[in-house]
């Protein structure tokens, strides 16, 4: 399937996002409350939370932190 560039970077960030909230929330809803009955349910609550939060944030700073990457870095093959 062919997208366009900027379509590429908004599925890659989307994706990205998507796992490290998964990961994130689940550790930090095991510290703050521990393995509790409503365990998935507490977790998949503070998932969704810090996805919609997380998603525009990351939308935002990427491309901002690729230009500055680009002006201080060199690429070398």
């Amino acid at each position: 399937m062919k997208v366009s560039k900027r379509t590429h970077r908004n599925i890659f960030v989307a994706c990205m996002v998507f796992v490290m909230a998964f990961f994130m929330s689940g550790f930090f809803t095991i510290v703050n409350v521990g393995i509790v009955q409503n365990f998935f349910f507490l977790w998949m609550k503070s998932f969704a939370m810090g996805y919609v939060i997380a998603f525009p944030i990351a939308a935002l700073a990427a491309p901002l932190i690729l230009k500055l990457l680009s002006l201080h870095l060199e690429i070398t093959e």
